[in-house]
């Protein structure tokens, strides 16, 4: 015997389906139209995805779009399909390169926060570090976050770590971090040099079908392990061109 929907949850994901469909938003009354249903019935479906953040309506002209949840649910499954791509990346990278420690970056509220890690001190484990962030502006990942990221995540950015207070003893002067990030964009690739360093990362950008920032994957290693640095970019640019969104 099959058993029997739960009427009021489908009708729920129809008026989801109906509204996702409707390039400019649906009004009260064509989503009951759409759906065959009473007016008092689908505004007490509206009213309950909207109280729960799967429909927003706009007070310009009353229609209903999808809600934040709607998003928040796809991101999650996004960036849940991105980590386990990007695990075998990481797995392969660190397996060709020996020496060197690898990485998996996604930002979080601004920062760019190690999701996975793979490195020579601790041999084939695949670790996944809790709270570790990268610096924006001295760190490989943190610099191609800044390069790629959008302007209101670069704002964002700024506002909580002030270059005066942050930057200006690595860059001396906001145009010399410029100039620095014009050509990390025209190369793919963020690789700070800093005299005296003792090791040296290279980081990529995950870029997503809108072109848009999701994560990085990097490789760093020491400088006196005589890695080929530029053989080392290549197979980091390579890895994140394979973990990017198609067109």
């Amino acid at each position: 015997m099959a058993t029997a929907l739960v009427q009021s949850l489908t009708r729920g994901l129809d008026a989801l389906q109906a509204v996702a469909q409707a390039e400019q938003g649906l009004r009260l009354s064509e989503i009951a139209t759409a759906l065959g249903l009473k007016a008092p019935t689908a505004h007490n479906i509206v009213r309950t995805l909207a109280a729960r953040g799967f429909l927003q309506k706009r007070p310009s002209d009353a229609r209903y779009g999808l809600g934040p949840a709607v998003m928040e649910i796809a991101s999650g499954h996004r960036r849940r399909a991105l980590q386990q791509r990007a695990l075998a990346a990481v797995q392969e990278l660190y397996d060709t390169l020996k020496v060197a420690t690898v990485t998996f970056a996604e930002p979080v509220a601004g920062e760019m926060v190690v999701r996975l890690r793979m490195s020579p001190d601790r041999p084939g484990v695949t670790q996944e570090p809790l709270n570790q962030t990268f610096h924006h502006y001295s760190n490989a990942s943190g610099l191609a976050y800044l390069a790629f990221c959008s302007p209101e995540e670069r704002n964002a950015v700024e506002r909580r770590y002030p270059f005066a207070e942050y930057g200006a003893h690595i860059w001396k002067t906001p145009a010399d971090l410029e100039t620095f990030l014009t050509q990390v964009r025209g190369q793919g690739y963020a690789t700070p040099v800093t005299a005296g360093q003792r090791s040296r990362g290279v980081a990529a950008p995950i870029l997503g079908k809108g072109h848009e920032f999701l994560a990085t994957i990097g490789a760093s290693a020491l400088v006196e392990s005589g890695v080929d640095f530029d053989h080392l970019a290549r197979l980091v640019v390579q890895s994140a061109e394979r973990l990017s969104e198609q067109d």
